[in-house]
């Protein structure tokens, strides 16, 4: 059986230790060097008990100064009270030593950015788990009285069993040798991930870790910076002045971002606040700055029921006084023009106005994702749009320091209710809270170009009576601007924000948008049976609500079996099939020993690229990670390797050595180079496939039984051998040269026939011939426990194969594949199962499921059917828009879906 789990990329590799680097550190032994940063140099060490540990040690010329260890004494003793929830945990510190240095625990995997920038945009599931992870760190860290102040997709570890937030609570504002310098660098440390408060040399609170929160979010969903890249100053301006793009993130999350990355560090929510909207499906927090009495940006205390509901607005803080002061001045004031700010060594002048041209130019961004075959996808390079509105050329003041504003909270107002036709079924599902109002978008469009010649006439005359009007006196924000790259140089000057009322009173909410998704969602499930057509029109309308879960699940039920396509295969019957991780390549071996490879082309058939030769000898395949190697099992060897860059000229590599029955089964780990071959017998052997043309045999396993099935864990470090007796086996093969048992995974009656890792290898799904499928926790492989049970199947499990952190397809020996959406059964309690839910069924027992991360399914029969479909739920509307009368028209979503806007799903 084969799985396409992407292993996860590994973290930084320790570098040998300089001349000059400690060779311990107090208790620690120093291994190699992690990385340098402005706080000094990381290095790999190991602790008393054998553990790895990080230890981070401070820059003498840091270390010289009293202030600076004073500080960093009172933040490591504050950073060793952080509960280790999804952080990594501060062991110990030395801030009297010679040299200075923290000890956290050392966190395998790699950082956001890295996995961003190799791999993309994560997932809908994964982004989940990095927001709650995430939030839930910063609550630790914030109950501990620290301010991390340099949340980055950088200082966000993926590891194994989670992501994990380092680097938190040091004194970073003393990375500097003078007042000055201190402030830029403290701004300029992580430019695009910095509220405005750092920017503008404010007073940091914790809010400044939930602005960077909400930029962190948007990286991880898009893999762009949240303001663009550019001239630092363009960056600052936009952070300053611009609201982020939001468009690409699902609803139930950008309403929380939104609330995030409010400029007013009061009006942001707590980092408590974000996690229980995350994790119990609570109300978007909002916070309310300045009075309530400012009737015509906020709702009223008690509003009449059935009234229409109005967003949240806010006009920025608003003071009893007029805040003006004198301007910074120094010599005469010239507008800045982009020749001269982009030109190194122009002074700039503090208190010189600073134009939007010189300020923020266009700088164009791209995002570009891989291409989908068989249920893959494509993402259009974006530009990121021109900032082209236009400045007062004006002198302006610098805010003054005032006390935050107090934080006051609306009442909550009843959800409108998401009715069905007469007559029809509530929901099933438990459905999230409903949330309050979510905020506006700060001022205008930040990323559209309004009209040439500069504010519109509404603009300037709100800023003339704002002017005039003390009470509502817009509030001036300081921007830092730089020149040149060799010095970069602060000029405190001060911008106006313009916050435009009104809103769309008549739009749901992102929580109603949500309610009436799994609205949508469960009643599809309920007249699916009886009416398919309609099923697959509430699906459609569920998904263009709002992308949930439910939505995503429903479309898979409605659309994955109608529009999968069948594979020509004359007939033939393969005892083993595999998919390319990027979904364009398939690869099937036949019960006589050839190999077939297919292309895979979105929107066609699949393509016939190589028929297989009798010599082949190939029985069963794997491909790994990148695309282009294949492992096929022997009939009367181990197998050999494959090079399949051109699927229709497939190049043999080496072959493995002898194993004494042929191979039937085999699981690849790319990142560890191992190849585990499952013999018919009970034998196991492990390969070194480094060198692809010269594969080495590292050690053959001999259990007491015939072997039915093995997987890798990810990571290449555990491997699971399944067999006739009913359990399976855990490896420890990190060192495939002296591998030795872990522990036993018990629990099925009978042979288990298929076994598979998690993506993220913490989860080991495994099928029998008790038509059971058992979910096993292996985060400890020495003693996993079986919490969950999944029955449904009425023959036995002949495979199982993740197709996501969260989705699992199951297939028995009467043909039925069933999907299972595992999201939550990790907090649930033991014993809890999903509901059974049947996919499809096809005519004859499955002899194999390959998934590729790009959400492409392929299975095959022992009858000789083959099919390839897709359970990407963005692809699956493309496939299902095919036909014009699946999508609801106006008429039928009005009827269908009462109070939502009518939207045309098929819309590109």
């Amino acid at each position: 059986m084969t799985g396409s789990a992407q292993p996860p990329l590994t973290g930084s590799t320790a570098r040998p230790l300089q001349p000059g680097d400690p060779r311990s550190l107090g208790a620690y032994q120093v291994i190699g060097r992690l990385g340098q940063g402005g706080m000094g140099t990381v290095f790999l060490g190991r602790a008393p008990d054998g553990s790895a540990v990080a230890i981070k040690v401070i820059r003498p010329e840091l270390a010289q100064r009293a202030e600076f260890r004073a500080r960093f004494a009172r933040e490591a003793e504050s950073a060793r009270r952080v509960r280790r929830f999804t952080t990594a945990a501060v062991l110990d510190a030395d801030p009297h030593g010679q040299q200075p240095y923290l000890v956290t625990e050392f966190v395998e995997g790699p950082t956001l950015s890295r996995h961003v920038s190799i791999r993309g945009p994560l997932r809908p599931a994964d982004l989940e788990q990095l927001a709650v992870s995430t939030t839930t760190a910063l609550t630790a860290i914030h109950a501990a009285g620290i301010v991390h102040r340099d949340l980055t997709p950088g200082n966000v570890l993926l590891s194994p069993v989670g992501p994990k937030v380092i680097d938190f609570g040091l004194a970073r504002e003393f990375n500097a040798d003078t007042e000055l310098s201190r402030n830029v660098r403290q701004a300029i440390g992580t430019p695009g991930y910095m509220s405005p408060e750092q920017i503008l040399d404010s007073p940091i609170t914790s809010a400044v870790d939930i602005f960077s929160w909400g930029a962190v979010m948007i990286f991880a969903a898009t893999g762009q910076p949240p303001f663009g890249t550019g001239r630092m100053e363009a960056i600052l301006y936009r952070i300053v002045n611009e609201s982020p793009r939001l468009d690409s993130l699902n609803p139930e999350l950008r309403a929380l971002v939104e609330a995030a990355m409010a400029k007013e560090p009061a009006a942001r929510p707590t980092a408590e606040e974000l996690r229980g909207a995350l994790t119990a499906g609570g109300p978007v927090p909002v916070h309310l700055v300045g009075p309530l009495a400012d009737a015509a940006d906020v709702d009223p205390p008690a509003a009449e029921p059935g009234s229409p509901r109005r967003r949240w607005g806010r006009r920025g803080r608003t003071d009893s006084t007029p805040t003006s002061a004198p301007p910074i001045t120094a010599g005469t004031a010239t507008p800045v023009t982009p020749a001269t700010a982009a030109t190194p060594g122009t002074p700039v002048t503090p208190g010189t106005p600073v134009t939007p041209a010189a300020a923020a130019p266009a700088v164009p961004v791209t995002s570009e994702s891989a291409g989908f075959a068989a249920g893959g996808g494509t993402g259009a390079a974006r530009p990121w749009p021109t900032q082209a509105a236009q400045m007062p050329q004006t002198q302006l003041s610098p805010p003054p320091v005032t006390s935050p504003p107090p934080v006051t909270s609306p009442p909550p107002v009843a959800a409108r209710p998401t009715a069905g036709p007469a007559g029809s079924p509530s929901p099933a599902p438990a459905v999230p809270a409903e949330a309050s109002p979510s905020p506006r978008p700060l001022g205008p469009s930040t990323y559209g170009t309004p009209p040439a010649g500069g504010p519109s006439t509404s603009t300037r005359a709100a800023a003339s009576a704002d002017e005039q009007d003390g009470s509502h006196g817009r509030r001036r924000r300081a921007l830092l601007v730089g020149a040149g790259f060799a010095v970069l140089l602060a000029a405190a000057v001060a911008v106006p924000i313009v916050v435009l009322g009104g809103g769309k009173g008549d739009q749901p909410t992102a929580a109603e948008r949500t309610k009436a998704s799994t609205g949508l969602a469960a009643r599809a499930a309920l007249v699916r049976h009886d009416d398919p057509k309609l099923a697959g029109q509430l699906s459609l309308a569920a998904y263009a609500v709002a992308p949930t879960d439910p939505a995503r699940d429903a479309l898979i039920l409605s659309f994955a079996q109608s529009t999968a396509a069948q594979v020509d295969s004359s007939g033939t019957v393969y005892s083993d099939l595999a998919l390319s991780a990027d979904g364009q390549t398939l690869a099937a071996t036949d019960n006589a020993g050839r190999l077939h490879l297919w292309r895979l082309t979105a929107g066609q058939q699949p393509t016939v690229a190589t028929r297989g030769n009798d010599d082949d000898q190939a029985n069963g395949v794997v491909f790994a990670d990148d695309g282009r190697t294949l492992a096929t099992g022997g009939a009367s060897d181990a197998g050999r390797l494959w090079d399949v860059t051109d699927p229709s000229r497939p190049i043999r590599h080496g072959s493995l050595g002898t194993q004494a029955t042929a191979v039937h089964r085999l699981a690849l780990s790319s990142a560890a180079h191992l190849l585990a071959t499952a013999g018919g017998d009970s034998s196991v052997g492990l390969w070194d496939v480094t060198d692809p043309n010269q594969p080495r045999s590292r050690f053959l396993l001999v259990g007491r039984g015939p072997v039915t099935g093995v997987a890798l864990r990810p990571d290449g470090a555990v491997l699971a051998i399944a067999g006739v007796g009913g359990s399976v086996q855990l490896w420890n093969v990190r060192d495939p040269a002296d591998p030795s048992q872990l522990g036993l995974v018990t629990g099925h009656t009978g042979a288990v026939n298929s076994v598979a890792f998690s993506p993220d290898g913490t989860r080991l799904a495994t099928g029998g011939d008790d038509q059971v499928v058992q979910l096993t926790d292996v985060s400890d492989p020495a003693r996993p426990r079986v919490p969950h049970r999944l029955t449904g199947h009425g023959s036995a499990v002949a495979t199982v194969a993740y197709t996501g952190a969260d989705q699992l397809l199951s297939a028995d020996t009467t043909g039925t594949v069933a999907y299972w959406n595992l999201d939550g059964l990790a907090q649930a309690p033991a014993g809890t199962s999903p509901p059974f839910t049947r996919l499809g069924d096809l005519d004859g027992p499955i002899q194999a499921i390959s998934t590729a991360r790009t959400g492409a399914v392929a299975v095959t029969t022992q009858k000789g059917q083959t099919f390839v479909g897709t359970l990407d739920p963005a692809r699956l509307r493309r496939l299902a828009c095919a036909t014009p009368s699946a999508a609801p028209d106006r008429d039928e979503w009005n009827h269908e879906v009462p109070g939502i806007p009518y939207t045309d799903v098929c819309a590109p």
